[in-house]
């Protein structure tokens, strides 16, 4: 696939609470609820050599129940998780008896579905280590276990009728030195953030951060055209976001960049905004698991060391931008590449910059100015778990096919 400039964004957000809740140290050989798992990955990639993969195991820790999931005499408690109930007799271990469940990966717009086979490709984004330079590939990822293999990431893979045989699993997320085509040769950082959640109860298992170094060397020799695009960040790359008050417990936030981009043909160009970072579900008390995530929505996600309670620890926003006119919400898959509609993880929008007027370029030419703004879905500040929240994402401009 065509890889590009992209100038990388980080929405952050300073302690927006009462107070700041401290990590908790996490031990990865046994984990509560709600952890955050963290993994590192080495890859060398020589794009001389075709259909080379690469791939990380992610092998999921021991997770098991926070001491309020559970009743040790029995008894119903208010707001108790049934597989954590029923779990006291298998150690409490959720991912060693059957939880039939899902990552949401905020680098894909994949709706959950049950039992869906196959490799679910995933965007994923290219770091320099020593240059500004940020490249996107193209990637995949799958859940193995041991009844069922190769079940797409954003898939439900176990009922609650199979924990006699369901295992531990193992995440996956691969990529091809194919796709390294226009990667010029360096050492590269990449990361993966996804949430594991649980198919029946919608709660959140576990949190998974991946970080992959990668070394790109060619044996070949070959050269790589540098892109025709350039992105230009006018304002920085950090993005505050400013909270208006609703009424004395409801409030919601608002912030916005600008850019420059500079092209040089500026009518077959495409956009997209690609997740990087921990995806909570903006819908997780969801009847129906496919509402769970909704299309065009993000979400900034608490950052303790353990959320024991995923429903009140994520404000959900759009992305849009008044400029290019891409300020409708978007309900449905079919608005995502639609120019009119907010942005949608991970899909292109075909966009002609021709008709936007020239604006001085901080190379010294010309380019065409527009705005990437963000928008918090309103929230109750008394039900939302204190803390420090923020999100990151990559804005990606190419030259469309």
């Amino acid at each position: 696939m065509n890889v590009s400039y992209a100038s990388f964004l980080k929405i952050a957000i300073g302690t927006v609470f009462l107070f700041f809740v401290s990590s908790i140290n996490i031990v990865d050989a046994s984990v509560y609820r709600g952890s955050t798992h963290t993994e590192t990955f080495n890859f060398s990639v020589d794009p001389s050599v075709p259909n080379q993969w690469h791939r990380a195991d992610i092998v999921l820790p021991q997770t098991t129940c926070l001491p309020e999931d559970t009743s040790d005499d029995g008894e119903d408690l208010p707001n108790q998780i049934w597989d954590c109930r029923a779990g006291h007799h298998h150690r409490n271990d959720l991912t060693l008896t059957s939880n039939g469940s899902f990552i949401l990966a905020s680098s894909t717009n994949a709706t959950p579905k049950w039992y869906q086979l196959g490799v679910q490709p995933i965007k994923v984004v290219l770091q320099s280590d020593t240059t500004d330079d940020i490249y996107v590939i193209g990637g995949g990822c799958y859940f193995l276990a041991a009844d069922r293999s190769s079940h797409h990431c954003n898939t439900g893979y176990a009922s609650s009728s199979d924990a006699a045989k369901s295992t531990r699993g193992t995440y996956v997320v691969r990529v091809n030195s194919n796709d390294f085509s226009e990667v010029p040769d360096g050492q590269y950082s990449a990361f993966f953030g996804g949430s594991i959640i649980d198919w029946h109860q919608h709660y959140l298992i576990l949190n998974l951060s991946v970080g992959i170094s990668i070394s790109v060397s060619r044996s070949g020799g070959e050269s790589v055209t540098p892109s025709d695009v350039t992105l230009h960040d006018l304002q920085g790359q950090n993005l505050p976001i400013n909270f208006i008050k609703i009424d004395e417990q409801n409030q919601y936030g608002m912030g916005s960049l600008d850019f420059c981009l500079e092209a040089d043909d500026y009518s077959r160009l495409s956009v997209s905004v690609i997740g990087q970072d921990i995806a909570y579900p903006d819908y997780p008390e969801a009847n129906n698991t496919s509402a769970v995530r909704s299309h065009g929505i993000f979400v900034l996600s608490n950052r303790s060391g353990s959320v024991p309670d995923v429903g009140t620890a994520g404000i959900p926003y759009r992305i849009i931008s008044r400029t290019l006119g891409a300020t409708n919400n978007v309900t449905s898959n079919v608005h995502c590449p639609a120019s009119s509609f907010g942005f949608c993880s991970a899909v292109q929008k075909a966009l002609d910059f021709s008709y936007y007027p020239n604006s001085p370029s901080p190379s010294g030419g010309s380019c065409k100015r527009f705005d990437i703004t963000v928008v918090t879905s309103p929230f109750n500040v008394y039900q939302t778990l204190p803390g420090d929240y923020s999100s990151s994402f990559y804005l990606n401009v190419e030259e469309s096919p």
